[in-house]
C-alpha cells in the first residue's frame, strides 16, 4: 500500500549508513597489582589443565584493555572515538583452561589511563590459558569455544547504552594481559517523543536472532569468530528516554534479509513504528545510526487499510474496530440499478457504535497512531497523545462516524432507528411493512419473531433495511436504506447453517453481503429461500444485520428458523424456577375462546379486563419474584417474555436472546397469551370467593396450587325459602380479585353446559340471574337442598377444565 504524509526512503537511507569501527593498534600495558599473582609469572602456579580434576583455588591479576573504538564498559561513551572507559567495582568471568564450566567473577580494582585500562583481581584455577567475558556472567568454554549470551533486555543510558549490554570477550595465553573484543555491533537513535519508556529493536525474518546465546571460536587467535547463535529476533531498551538525546541497543552481528523495524512505547502501548523493509548485514564492531525519530515522521507509521479501534471514555464499546472501506471490499459496482449509489463514497473508514454522552472519544491503530475528531465531529487529525481529543456525542446513544484519512473530513451522525422492510408478514404488525430492530453490540442489530412468508405477488418476499439519522448539528433526520450486495437477483439456495451471530463462516456467500441501495424500491432486494416461502404465517425467524467488519464485508443472518411458532391446539407448559409450585411445570389451556357466545346482553364482559377473543392460552399458577421462567412445547419450541413482558417471543439458544427475569411481585398469576401474534397479559390474583345467594355466604377461598383455591368446613344448603321465587335460592357463583387493576371478575354457568358445572367469565351477577350457578342442576349437589351441610369447597382453573368441587360434605344441626 502506499504510504501517505512521509516517505519511508529517507529512513531507508539512514539505515544503509553504517561504518565499521577502526581497532585498536596498540594494547596498554600494566604492571601487577602487590600480593598478587600474574598467570605464568608465579612459583605457586599449578601445574597445567589436567581435565575434570579439581584444581586449587590462586588469587591472581589480569590487566585489561578493550576495543577503544566503540566499547564502554557500562558507564560513558566517549563522544570522540566510542572508546570506552571502566569503572571501579565492575565485574567479568574467567575461565581457567579450553574446557570450563564454571567460570570465576573477577573485579575491577584499579583503572588506568583514565579508566581504559583496568586490574582485575580474583581466584580462579591456574592454567596456561585463559578466556575472560565481560559482563560477568555463566559462559563456558569447550575446545576453545567460549558460549556466553547478548543480553535481550537492556538498559536506557542517554548518549551510551545499558550497563549490561555489551559483550566482549578476551583470550589470554602465556600473558596476564586480556584484550577485549567486542562480539556484536551497535545499533543508535536519537528520540524525538516525550514520555518514552521502551524501545524495541527487532528483526523481521522467522529466523533471525539479534539477542540471547552464542559460541564465538578463538582457536585461530584472539579474536572470536561467531559460530552460532540461539535466542530471539530482538532487543528492547528501556528506562526513562530524554527528548532529542540519543541511545544505543548492542546487537549479535547478522544479515537481517528481511529488514528490521524499531518501535516506540509509552508504557504498554505501542506509539509508532519505523520498518525498514530491505536486507540490512551488520557485522562485529559495526556503528549503525538510524537517526532522529520524532513526532513529524511517525505518522509514516499508518497505512490505510489498517486497523483503527475506537477508544476512549466516550466509547462505551471501546476496541470495536472500525470498517475500511474501499471499492474492492464494500461495493459491487455491476449492480447498475444503484449505481449512483454505488461508487466510493468520500470516506475510507466507518464504523457503528455506541457512544457514552458527554465523553470524550479517538481512534488508535495497533502501532499506535492516534486519530481525534474536532468538537464538532466534522474532521479528523492524526495527533501525537489522545490528550487533544475534543469530541463528545451529545447524548448516548448508537453512531455512525465516518472519516476519510487523510484529508481530514468526518461526519458523526445519530442513529435513531434501524428497520427492515418486507411486504408481507410485517403489514400485519405495522402500516408500513418496516420491523423495528434491536441494537445488540458493536455495530449488530436484530429482531426475533420474523416472518419469512411471502404475499399474494413475486414481489412480496423481498426485504432490505433502512436506517434513520440524525444530524448531530442541526437535528434534521434523513433516511438511507441497505440492501443486496450481489448481482444474484435469484433466491438464495439455503441459508447459512450453524450461524448463531454470525459465528459461521459464509463470507463466499455474498448474497448475504450488505451495502447502501437506492431508495425504497424493491431492488436491490433480498429473497428468502424458497422453502420457506408459504403463503400462511408458517415460518419464523431471528434476522441479524452486522454492520461490521466481522465477515469481511457488511452482512446478515437468517438463523434458528421455527415452523409457524407454536401451533394452535400444541400442548404448552409453563414452567423454570420463577414457577412457583408443587409441580412446578404445569399445562396451559388452550381454547378458542374462554367464554361461550351468549344471546344475552352483557353475558362473557369481562368488566373492561382484557377481551378473551385476544388469547388462546391461559394458566393460573403462583410465580416468585424476579425469577425467570418459560413457555415450552413437547417437541422442544421454547418461549419467554419480552423486556416489558408484552410480548411472547422464541427463547433463541444463541446470541440477541433477551432473558426476561420475571414479574416484579410475587403472587398467583392469571396469563394470557397467544402464541400466533405473540400477545400476552399477567394479571395478578389477589384473593377467590365463593358466594351463595340463599345463605348469604361470601366466603374468601385461599390458593392451593395447579390454579386451584379451596377452603374447608364451609356452610352450604339449600333450605332458606327465597322470596324471589323460581328457585333462584339454588344459585352461587365465584369471584377473584385482580389486585393491580382493582377490578373483580365473576365466573357463573357455561351456558351450553345442561349439568352447570363448568364455569366461564360472566357479568356483575348481583343483576343477573341466568348466569349463575345451580345446585339444582347439578345432580351431585341436588341431594344436599334440604339440609344444613359444610364442605371443602375448591375452585379449580386449570388445563383440566374451569370447574368447581363441593368434598368433605357433612351434615350439621
Amino acid at each position: 500500500m502506499k504510504k501517505y504524509l512521509l516517505s519511508l526512503m529517507a529512513l531507508a537511507a539512514i539505515f544503509a549508513c553504517t561504518r565499521e569501527l577502526p581497532s585498536s593498534d596498540e594494547i596498554a600495558s600494566s604492571g601487577n597489582a602487590d600480593e598478587q599473582v600474574a598467570p605464568g609469572n608465579a612459583d605457586e602456579q599449578a601445574a597445567p589443565d589436567q581435565g575434570d580434576e579439581q584444581k586449587p583455588q590462586v588469587q591472581m591479576t589480569f590487566n585489561g584493555v578493550t576495543d577503544p573504538d566503540i566499547e564502554e564498559a557500562k558507564t560513558t561513551l566517549d563522544d570522540s572515538d566510542f572508546g570506552i572507559v571502566w569503572s571501579m567495582g565492575e565485574t567479568i568471568s574467567v575461565l581457567a583452561g579450553s574446557n570450563d564450566s564454571s567460570a570465576s567473577t573477577f573485579e575491577v580494582v584499579e583503572l588506568e589511563s583514565g579508566g581504559r585500562g583496568a586490574v582485575f583481581s580474583g581466584s580462579s584455577e591456574t592454567a596456561d590459558v585463559y578466556y575472560a567475558v565481560s559482563p560477568a556472567q555463566s559462559a563456558t568454554v569447550s575446545g576453545g569455544v567460549v558460549t556466553a549470551t547478548l543480553a535481550t533486555s537492556q538498559t536506557a543510558v542517554e548518549g551510551s547504552f545499558g550497563p549490561t549490554a555489551n559483550l566482549a570477550i578476551a583470550k589470554a595465553e602465556g600473558t596476564n594481559q586480556l584484550f577485549f573484543r567486542n562480539t556484536g555491533a551497535i545499533v543508535g537513535f536519537t528520540v524525538g517523543y516525550d514520555d518514552v519508556t521502551r524501545v524495541k529493536f527487532e528483526g523481521l525474518g522467522a529466523s533471525d536472532v539479534m539477542s540471547g546465546t552464542a559460541t564465538f571460536n578463538l582457536n585461530g587467535g584472539v579474536m572470536p569468530t561467531l559460530t552460532g547463535k540461539t535466542g530471539v529476533n530482538y532487543v528492547e531498551m528501556t528506562g526513562d528516554f530524554v527528548k532529542n538525546s540519543t541511545y544505543y541497543f548492542v546487537i549479535l552481528p547478522g544479515t537481517y534479509a528481511d529488514g528490521v523495524r524499531i518501535s516506540f512505547y509509552k508504557g504498554t502501548s505501542k506509539r509508532v513504528t519505523y520498518t525498514l523493509s530491505q536486507s540490512l548485514t551488520i557485522g562485529r564492531n559495526a556503528n549503525v545510526y538510524i537517526g532522529k525519530l520524532d513526532s513529524k515522521s511517525w505518522e509514516d507509521n499508518f497505512d490505510l487499510g489498517d486497523a483503527l479501534t475506537i477508544r476512549g471514555s466516550g466509547a462505551a464499546e471501546a476496541g470495536q474496530e472500525a470498517a475500511y472501506v474501499g471499492s474492492a471490499n464494500y461495493w459491487h459496482s455491476s449492480l447498475t440499478h444503484a449505481a449512483s449509489e454505488l461508487a466510493d463514497y468520500p470516506y475510507n473508514y466507518e464504523i457503528f457504535t455506541r457512544l457514552t454522552g458527554g465523553s470524550l472519544m479517538y481512534f488508535s491503530s495497533e502501532d499506535g497512531a492516534i486519530f481525534t475528531l474536532n468538537a464538532a465531529g466534522t474532521s479528523v487529525s492524526l495527533v501525537d497523545d489522545s490528550s487533544s481529543a475534543a469530541f463528545s456525542a451529545p447524548e448516548t446513544g448508537i453512531y455512525r462516524i465516518r472519516m476519510h484519512l487523510p484529508s481530514g473530513s468526518a461526519e458523526v451522525k445519530q442513529i435513531t432507528a434501524v428497520k427492515v422492510y418486507q411486504n408481507s408478514c410485517a403489514r400485519e404488525t405495522s402500516t408500513d411493512g418496516y420491523v423495528t430492530m434491536t441494537y445488540y453490540q458493536k455495530g449488530a442489530w436484530f429482531v426475533n419473531n420474523f416472518c419469512l412468508r411471502r404475499g399474494g405477488d413475486t414481489w412480496a418476499n423481498r426485504y432490505k433495511f433502512r436506517f434513520t439519522l440524525k444530524d448531530i448539528a442541526s437535528g434534521d433526520e434523513s433516511v438511507e436504506n441497505y440492501g443486496r450486495w450481489s448481482t444474484n437477483g435469484g433466491n438464495p439456495a439455503s441459508y447459512p447453517t450453524g450461524a448463531v451471530g454470525g459465528d459461521a463462516d459464509y463470507r463466499n456467500l455474498d448474497y448475504f453481503y450488505v451495502q447502501p441501495a437506492d431508495g425504497d424500491s424493491f431492488e436491490p432486494g433480498f429473497k428468502f429461500v424458497s422453502t420457506y416461502e408459504v403463503n400462511e404465517n408458517r415460518y419464523y425467524a431471528r434476522l441479524g444485520l452486522e454492520m461490521t467488519n466481522k465477515l469481511g464485508h457488511y452482512s446478515h443472518t437468517i438463523t434458528w428458523i421455527m415452523e409457524n411458532r407454536i401451533v394452535a391446539g400444541d400442548e404448552v407448559f409453563i414452567s423454570g424456577t420463577g414457577v412457583d409450585e408443587s409441580n412446578t411445570k404445569l399445562k396451559l389451556r388452550y381454547s378458542t375462546a374462554f367464554n361461550n357466545a351468549y344471546t344475552n346482553s352483557n353475558a362473557g364482559d369481562e368488566s373492561g379486563l382484557e377481551g378473551a377473543e385476544d388469547y388462546n392460552y391461559e394458566v393460573f399458577c403462583k410465580l416468585k419474584k424476579t425469577t425467570k421462567f418459560i413457555f415450552s412445547t413437547a417437541n422442544g419450541k421454547h418461549y419467554e417474555l419480552n423486556a416489558d413482558t408484552t410480548q411472547v417471543i422464541p427463547l433463541y439458544p444463541g446470541w440477541g436472546a433477551i432473558s426476561n427475569n420475571g414479574v416484579l411481585k410475587e403472587g398467583v398469576y392469571r396469563i394470557r397469551v397467544n402464541f400466533g401474534t405473540g400477545a400476552v397479559s399477567l394479571d395478578r390474583v389477589s384473593e377467590a370467593r365463593y358466594l351463595q345467594l340463599d345463605r348469604g355466604t361470601n366466603q374468601q377461598l385461599l390458593y392451593d396450587g395447579n390454579g386451584i383455591w379451596k377452603q374447608d368446613n364451609v356452610p352450604f344448603g339449600w333450605t332458606h325459602p327465597n322470596a324471589w321465587g323460581n328457585n333462584e335460592r339454588y344459585k352461587f357463583w365465584f369471584q377473584i380479585f385482580f389486585v393491580d387493576k382493582s377490578t373483580w371478575q365473576y365466573l357463573g354457568r357455561y351456558e351450553s353446559d345442561a349439568a352447570g358445572v363448568n364455569l366461564q367469565t360472566v357479568t356483575n351477577p348481583s343483576w343477573q340471574w341466568y348466569n349463575k350457578l345451580s345446585a339444582e342442576w347439578d345432580s351431585s349437589l341436588n341431594t344436599y337442598l334440604t339440609e344444613n351441610y359444610t364442605a371443602t369447597v375448591r375452585l379449580k382453573l386449570n388445563a383440566d377444565g374451569y370447574t368447581y368441587q363441593f368434598s368433605n360434605i357433612t351434615a350439621t344441626e
